[in-house]
């Protein structure tokens, strides 16, 4: 996934929940920006009650009819403590849990034009979400604390990656795994892999053969041997840069992005 709008501003809040605001506004609302709080509460003497609400989050998308040819991608990187997202008044998924990120395809909910996105959220303290329903000594507030983006993605993407490898003698042997996401049939790809060095130049370059399986799915590379990288440690975390991309007949479907480091961790009897 990559080139994705960071999708925060012109939100409108309600400090409750209708029905009708999934298909229409009202008139008391906050224009409000993410990363945004149910209510803002003092510095100390507060109940965790005062955040415990059902509130709703409104924006629009204007969608074009070209991103109607690829796939429309909300992911939200927490909202605390469970949200239901709307779409044109239908229901596109849930979420639970606050700390987590969630990702949701609404392509076959949104027209050409504009859309209406509501999430409707729960901020209670509720059982059947960790870490409640146990003695905790901290607050978690409530509503769309992190950020939100929006993506606009081929039929096939790259939904994150693992940048795994073996350190053999001075040389790293490169095994990256990759989390694909295909809402097409089977088809087969290139994966094109190119490691970059911390100036940007490029350390080691190669392509492998995949074949991405409807759904979900993930793929371990064959490996690639990369010699004598620079180590990384404590005293000098030095990172590289990992580049994916897929490719199809020649065209560019995804790009995704990762830094990683070589290091070893091993447990002596000196520590």
């Amino acid at each position: 996934m990559d080139k994705p709008v960071l999708w925060n501003l012109n939100w409108k809040f309600y400090d409750y929940f209708e029905e009708n605001l999934l298909t229409e506004d009202s008139d008391r609302c906050s224009d409000v920006n993410l990363p945004h709080t149910v209510k803002e509460l003092p510095l100390s003497y507060f109940s965790h009650q005062e955040t415990a609400m059902i509130s709703t989050y409104v924006k629009l998308l204007s969608v074009t009819s070209r991103m109607l040819e690829n796939r429309i991608i909300l992911v939200f990187d927490g909202v605390m403590t469970y949200f239901e997202l709307f779409v044109n008044g239908q229901r596109a998924g849930e979420h639970k849990g606050g700390y987590s990120k969630s990702m949701f395809d609404i392509t076959g909910l949104c027209k050409e034009g504009p859309n209406r996105i509501v999430l409707r959220v729960d901020s209670h303290e509720r059982e059947d979400i960790p870490p409640f329903g146990y003695a905790i000594d901290y607050m978690t507030y409530g509503g769309v604390y992190r950020d939100v983006w929006l993506y606009c993605c081929s039929q096939v993407f790259v939904e994150r990656a693992l940048i795994r490898y073996d350190l053999e003698s001075k040389n790293a042997i490169l095994k990256p795994e990759l989390f694909l996401d295909n809402s097409g049939p089977e088809c087969s790809l290139t994966a094109d892999i190119c490691l970059k060095d911390k100036e940007g130049a490029i350390v080691a370059s190669y392509k492998r053969c995949i074949q991405a399986t409807p759904g979900k799915s993930s793929i371990i590379l064959e490996p690639q041997c990369v010699p004598s990288p620079i180590l990384w440690d404590p005293d000098t975390p030095y990172l590289y840069t990992v580049d994916i991309t897929l490719e199809s007949g020649g065209r560019v479907l995804d790009r995704h992005h990762v830094r990683t480091g070589f290091r070893t961790v091993a447990c002596t009897p000196e520590g």
